[in-house]
């Protein structure tokens, strides 16, 4: 479906508002239980048959979401036209006369009002004519939404989920779910699932991503309820590729990581972890951005204040502070004991080595520091169960392949 939005860009839409018109008043009907139209009586012929009416006189906040349909009983349009705003909304008569509709694909700016005009015939040739009005939601907030950590037409590794993020709390969390779409090109199971402030939705597969697929993800979110004052207002997306299987395992016991691609040992480089007070987070992380050379800080309020220039190979882990990079002044503690501020660090070469393996995506297992994961510190979508996965999710697991997703046992 072409998507158009008067005089932005133009979307799609799933609910229908109806206008109707009639010599009697003016009355809107609107399906579901969506906004209203505001509308003022018509004027025509009072001898007409054509019966042209508007239900839900007055209402306003009408959703951008809902296409307009204009009817008539006894008799057929001749000229419908609703403008306001940037312009006039197109739409097309049926063959019958008896309704029109406008174009699928047109959503409405935010906090607009639209002037209906319609003119019908009865069947003796008698005019009717009507002048309505409605008026569109206008949110107190409106939210863009982001898709986090990745860029549009780009190779990730196989532990990069789609994570959407809103800034504020979401409360419509099925309506949100329900116009999110993903597709693969090999069939997999995932699911959607919210962090705990309802701030951000990520979807994952029950295991990682397969190798060599192609992923699109479009998030129809313009007009969309988000809570009691916030509306979406764009629509998020991303395609990317996965690449190849590339795990590194931090043993925090012989200070040894281990890398594999694709399941094949490629090497074991020595390593030192976050010493005590500054321990390294457990769990299941994913690099999520490679920044190469950097200033490193402590945190304000640091019992160890530090600041360290140029350090080479930085690959982040967690929006905290935690990399895998070299690290030349610690020579000695690699392999042997844990000396870092949270950083899992190795020497110039063997940074300079794992650079070059390494892709946004790619997994690093850190167990046995006793410092727990965070939530929404960098990606953590692969520390919960697959039980705990669906148990934050409204639309529960989905088999998604090319032609998009449904659920698990439909």
């Amino acid at each position: 479906m072409t998507k158009e939005r008067l005089g932005v860009e133009l979307k799609s839409r799933t609910s229908v508002l109806v206008v109707v018109a009639s010599g009697l008043g003016a009355t809107l009907l609107v399906s579901g239980c969506g906004p209203m139209l505001t509308a003022s009586a018509g004027t025509g012929s009072s001898d007409s048959s054509a019966v042209v009416q508007v239900n839900q006189a007055g209402a306003k906040n009408v959703s951008v979401l809902e296409p307009v349909v204009v009817k008539v009983e006894e008799g057929r349009l001749t000229a419908v036209s609703v403008t306001g705003g940037m312009g006039a909304i197109p739409g097309q008569l049926s063959p019958d006369g008896r309704s029109w509709t406008s174009e699928p694909g047109v959503e409405l700016p935010f906090g607009t009002t639209y002037q209906i005009n319609a003119s019908a015939v009865d069947g003796e040739g008698r005019t009717k004519q009507i002048t309505d009005s409605f008026t569109t939601v206008a949110p107190q907030e409106e939210v863009n939404p982001a898709v986090l950590y990745m860029a549009d037409y780009d190779t990730y590794g196989v532990g990069m989920p789609i994570i959407v993020n809103f800034n504020v709390p979401v409360t419509e969390k099925k309506a949100v779910e329900d116009r999110l779409k993903v597709t693969s090109t090999v069939p997999l199971e995932g699911a959607w699932s919210w962090n705990e402030s309802n701030t951000r939705v990520t979807f994952r597969p029950t295991g990682f991503w397969p190798s060599g697929t192609s992923v699109s993800f479009v998030g129809d979110l313009y007009g969309v309820k988000l809570n009691d004052t916030a509306y979406g207002a764009s629509d998020p997306s991303i395609h990317f590729n996965v690449g190849d299987k590339v795990v590194m395992n931090v043993d925090v016991n012989t200070l040894q990581m281990t890398v594999s691609r694709n399941d094949v040992p490629l090497k074991t480089i020595p390593v030192t972890i976050g010493k005590a007070g500054f321990e390294t987070h457990e769990g299941v992380k994913v690099v999520t951005g490679k920044e190469g050379t950097i200033t490193m800080r402590s945190a304000p309020g640091s019992p160890e204040p530090y600041v360290a220039e140029k350090v080479q190979y930085s690959m982040r882990l967690t929006e905290h502070g935690e990399y895998l990079h070299a690290a030349p002044w610690a020579n000695a503690a690699f392999g042997n004991y844990a000396f870092s501020h949270g950083c899992i660090s190795m020497t110039t070469d063997n940074a300079g080595w794992l650079w070059n393996q390494v892709n946004e995506g790619d997994v690093v297992t850190t167990f046995g520091t006793g410092y727990p994961w965070q939530q929404d510190n960098g990606v953590t979508a692969w520390n919960y169960t697959w039980d705990q996965w669906l148990s934050r999710s409204e639309t529960g697991a989905l088999n998604v392949g090319p032609d998009g997703a449904t659920p698990v046992g439909a």
